[in-house]
Order: structure tokens, then C-alpha cells, then sequence
């Protein structure tokens, strides 16, 4: 490794680094899987065989109709965003806000890549 080291080891053309710092929110953003979905009628998401029930918020009653990114982060949380807003956050299976995580069983899981949900096929 040192023969390789000194045989191609080049000086620096200017002083410094040129490294920026990064704010973290932005790196917990960068760093994570992100799913667009669209909210059911009764306020939930749907990722793999969970359902996520979002709550009400000051500014919006429901966000049924509404595309929201769910993001899966590296430490196992899960926030749901609407725009700039992040209106769930769940920590380790954990519901960080008044939400309820909970498991449905009208879910039926006919292929690994097709989920009926309420008599409606999702690809």
C-alpha cells in the first residue's frame, strides 16, 4: 500500500478543502428511500403490508385524493410529507405523533408486486 501511495500520490493545486458543509435535514432527505403515494378516503397510506393513518392537521382536515412522499429513513423512521409539510412521523414501528400504525387484515396479498385493498387492484 505505501508503494502504491508514493507512486501516485499527487500534490494539492490550491490550499483548502473542498468540502461544504451540508444542514442535517437535508442529509436525512438525501439518505433515505422515498415512495409517492396517494392517500385513501379514510386518511391512511398504504407501503408494503403497512397501513399509516395520518391525522387531521391545523391547516388541512384530510389529505384523501392528495399525493404524499413517504420517506423510510436509515435509522428505521418513516415520515410522510405533503409539500413542504410533514404531517407523520412513526419511529421503530412507534407512532411519533397521535397517529395510529396499525396492520390491517382486508389487505390480501395476491402476488408480491399486486395488493388488493378494498376491492381495488394496485400494481
Amino acid at each position: 500500500m505505501a508503494e502504491f501511495n508514493q507512486k501516485f500520490t499527487v500534490a494539492a493545486g490550491q490550499r483548502g478543502t473542498a468540502f461544504v458543509p451540508a444542514p442535517k435535514r437535508r442529509l436525512e432527505e438525501i439518505f433515505s428511500i422515498r415512495h409517492a403515494r396517494t392517500v385513501n378516503k379514510d386518511n391512511t397510506v398504504v407501503l408494503g403490508h403497512q397501513v399509516f393513518q395520518i391525522d387531521k392537521s391545523r391547516w388541512r382536515a384530510t389529505l384523501a385524493g392528495c399525493r404524499v412522499i413517504i420517506r423510510e429513513h436509515l435509522d428505521g423512521r418513516v415520515t410522510i410529507s405533503y409539500g413542504s409539510h410533514v404531517v407523520a412521523r412513526f419511529a421503530d414501528g412507534r407512532v411519533e405523533n397521535r397517529a395510529a400504525l396499525k396492520k390491517r387484515t382486508d389487505h390480501v396479498l395476491l402476488k408480491p408486486d399486486i395488493l388488493t385493498c378494498y376491492g381495488q387492484r394496485f400494481d
